[in-house]
C-alpha cells in the first residue's frame, strides 16, 4: 500500500476509539493461556489491570504463585491482597479464564471463572467488591498488561501462550 503510514495510523486511531467508546464502567476480559515452563517457587504475573496510582501494584491481576507450600493460580491485587486462588492448573494444557471487572474509584468489582468454574473470593461469594480499579484524580487512566512479568528471583525460562483475548 503506497500510504501505509496513513492506513496504519487510521487503524490505530479506530482501535483506540472503539475501546474508549465501550461502556466506561464495565469490561469483560476473556482469554486462554497455556503455561509451558515456570519456576514453580516464584511468582509470575500473566495478566494485569493497572491504573495510575503510584504503588506500582495493580488492583487486578492473575498470577502463578507459590503459596502455602504449593503452586497456585492466584487472582488478586495491590501487593499481596488475595481475592481468590486455586491449585495451579497443569502446564502444557489450555486453560480458560473469564475475568469480570467493574471499573470504579471506590466501588470497583472483580470476579473470575477458570475452566468453567466460578471461583469463590475472599470474604465469601463470587464477586470481590470495594476495589479502586480506576485510580485517583481527573486524569486517571487504566491499562492492561499481558504476558509474563515475573519475580526477579525466578530462574530458567518462563513461557506462556495466550490466545483469544477479548474486551467487551
Amino acid at each position: 500500500a503506497p500510504v501505509w503510514w496513513l492506513v496504519g495510523s487510521l487503524a490505530v486511531v479506530g482501535c483506540v476509539f472503539l475501546f474508549w467508546s465501550l461502556a466506561d464502567f464495565t469490561k469483560i476480559f476473556f482469554f486462554a493461556w497455556n503455561a509451558k515452563e515456570f519456576d514453580q517457587t516464584k511468582w509470575h504475573l500473566i495478566w494485569q489491570g493497572h491504573h495510575d496510582l503510584p504503588s506500582g501494584s495493580p488492583p487486578i491481576k492473575l498470577q502463578y504463585d507459590y503459596l502455602g507450600g504449593k503452586p497456585k493460580l492466584w487472582f488478586g491485587g495491590y501487593a499481596s491482597t488475595e481475592y481468590a486462588s486455586i491449585e495451579k492448573p497443569a502446564n502444557e494444557v489450555w486453560h480458560y479464564a473469564l475475568i469480570y471487572v467493574y471499573f470504579h474509584k471506590t466501588e470497583g468489582k472483580a470476579s473470575i471463572n477458570v475452566d468453567g468454574v466460578q471461583l469463590t473470593v475472599s470474604g465469601g461469594g463470587t464477586v470481590k467488591t470495594g476495589i479502586n480499579t480506576i485510580g485517583e484524580g481527573e486524569s486517571s487512566y487504566v491499562y492492561l498488561k499481558n504476558g509474563i512479568y515475573r519475580s526477579p528471583e525466578a530462574s530458567g525460562t518462563s513461557i506462556i501462550y495466550q490466545d483469544d483475548l477479548r474486551f467487551f
